[in-house]
This record gives C-alpha cells, sequence and structure tokens, in this order.
C-alpha cells in the first residue's frame, strides 16, 4: 500500500514543506478562497473526512434538529474549516497589524483593568472559531506577558512550524506539561494565561464530568485547579465569525474571587462549560465537529 511521505524532523519540513506553506501565505485572499473550496471539496465531497463522526457529533448534540437541518450545519462546518486551513497557512506573512483587522476585540477594557491593576488571570477559549488567530490577536491587545499553553505535536516538523506561528506577536507559548511550573515561577509577576477548555482527555483519570450538548462529557480541570490554587480569575473568550476570515473576540469575566468566596473546582467548570455551551450554541458551525469528542465513556 501506498504511503505518502511525511516530513519527520525539522529539517526536512524546513526544505520540503515550509517554502510551500510560505509561497501559500503570500497569496491575496481571493486566491486563498479557491484553495479553500478545493480543500472543502476533497474533504468533505470526494473523501469524506470524518462525516460520519460529524454526523454523529450533531446527531447527539441536536436531536431536536431534523436531519436537514443537521446537514445544513455539517456543510458549513466543512466549509468553515477549509478556511481554517489556509487561515493557518495565511497567519506566516500576517503582521501584527493585518491580524487585528482580522481578528477584533471587544470590551478591551476588561484586559486593561487586569494590566492596570497588575493582576494575573486565566483566558479559557473554545475551539470556537480560529482559535489559533484568538490566541495571537489577543496578545495584541494588552502590554501584559501573553502566555499560551499547547499541547506538542508529535512531529516535530509541525511542532515547530505551529510555534512559530503562535508566539509570531509576541505571545509566549507554553508546553501544557509546563503549565504550572510557569504559573509558579512568575507569581509575583502578573500574565495572561490562555488554555482551550474543551480538549478531549487522554484518559478518564481524575477528570470532571458534565452535561455538555446534550450528554455526559469528561474534561480536563486545570483551568479550574490553577485558579483555585493561585486565586487567579478566569476569563472567557468568546469568539464569533462575522463574514469570511473575520472574527470578533469578546472576553467576559465568569470566576472572580472578590465576589464568589465559595467558589470550588465543580463551581469554575460549570461555569467554564456553560459558556463553552452557549458559544457553540449560538454558531454551531464554527465549532470543531470533527473531533471525537465524546469517545469516552464515564464508568457507572
Amino acid at each position: 500500500m501506498y504511503q505518502p511521505f511525511i516530513p519527520q524532523n525539522k529539517a526536512q519540513f524546513k526544505w520540503l514543506v515550509y517554502p510551500w506553506f510560505w509561497g501559500i501565505s503570500i497569496l491575496p485572499l481571493w486566491i486563498l478562497n479557491v484553495i479553500s473550496y478545493a480543500i472543502y471539496f476533497i474533504l468533505y465531497r470526494l473523501f469524506k473526512y470524518r462525516v460520519r463522526v460529524v454526523r454523529e457529533n450533531l446527531a447527539h448534540a441536536f436531536p431536536h434538529l431534523s436531519i436537514k437541518e443537521q446537514s445544513i450545519i455539517e456543510n458549513a462546518y466543512y466549509r468553515h474549516l477549509a478556511d481554517l486551513f489556509v487561515e493557518t497557512i495565511k497567519g506566516l506573512n500576517l503582521d501584527s497589524k493585518s491580524v487585528k483587522q482580522y481578528v477584533k476585540l471587544e470590551n478591551n477594557d476588561l484586559l486593561e483593568s487586569f494590566y492596570q491593576s497588575k493582576q494575573s488571570a486565566l483566558i479559557v477559549l473554545s475551539h470556537c472559531g480560529n482559535w489559533e488567530w484568538s490566541c495571537i490577536a489577543a496578545s495584541l491587545y494588552t502590554p501584559m506577558p501573553f502566555y499560551v499553553v499547547y499541547k506538542p505535536l508529535k512531529n516535530p516538523g509541525f511542532n515547530s512550524f505551529m510555534y512559530q506561528l503562535r508566539s509570531k506577536t509576541g505571545s509566549k507559548p507554553i508546553a501544557m506539561n509546563e503549565t504550572l511550573r510557569m504559573v509558579s515561577k512568575n507569581s509575583d509577576i502578573p500574565f495572561f494565561l490562555a488554555m482551550v477548555g474543551d480538549q478531549n482527555p487522554g484518559n478518564v483519570n481524575q477528570v470532571y464530568w458534565n452535561q455538555f450538548l446534550n450528554q455526559e462529557t469528561a474534561f480536563l480541570n486545570g483551568p479550574a485547579k490553577i485558579s483555585l490554587k493561585n486565586k487567579i480569575p478566569i476569563i472567557y473568550l468568546k469568539s464569533r465569525k462575522i463574514k469570511r476570515h473575520h472574527y470578533v473576540l469578546t472576553p467576559e469575566l465568569i470566576v472572580d474571587f472578590n465576589n464568589y468566596q465559595d467558589l470550588d473546582s465543580q463551581k469554575i467548570m460549570d461555569k467554564i462549560v456553560k459558556s463553552i455551551e452557549d458559544e457553540i450554541l449560538a454558531q454551531p458551525e464554527i465549532w470543531l465537529w470533527s473531533h471525537r469528542r465524546w469517545k469516552h465513556k464515564r464508568n457507572k
């Protein structure tokens, strides 16, 4: 059986893949839209990439919708997914000014208030919109140190590529297993720490379970643990897509220790899950439906 060649180290990626990505990134947007449509056709119509997963997820999340209504979301999702591919590559050639043209921030007063008071905060977001652009854009709207938690990719070449993208506007990518150490090390220095809150746990040991999109779902409770241990407030960063390649971010303070004295891990996670679900229900086609989010089942 034919096995495609996949670069397995940074040197191979640099010389065999990166030049193609760079060439694509400098193309005008109208050409990238043509490429996006080709990706959509290949993934969805030709190879039916994870269509079964998407349909199962939509059916469980929206049992009240008809098959036709679920199909409309499905089709719109694959168009958005194709846009994500070209937007990620386009990020190679975007400067800070361009990023802010594509990603606007509402209510910048909230981030500014944390900066002025020299208080740290966790920023939790989901796989809605373009989460990569959301992180690099949010860091441009505040002078406070901005860390972004990421899960390192197994392929060193692609991992290096994504690290370059995530750090290009001044944000500081930090590996998931280094998060607690970073927070402890910077306890006297105010910072923002961005984390994706709807990651699928690698296993179901010590996870948080809640009803999410009409089904019992496992969540990593890292944000709650960090928030409680260090008394760090949590800002939820909501994303909505206003038109093709253009997003608006809205930060909302959802955990404030000044107003809630009886917070525990369960209550914090409840607030995070509710925020994620509300964001998805407002614009379901821009969430990552091809992710195998519900592969883990709770042991009764």
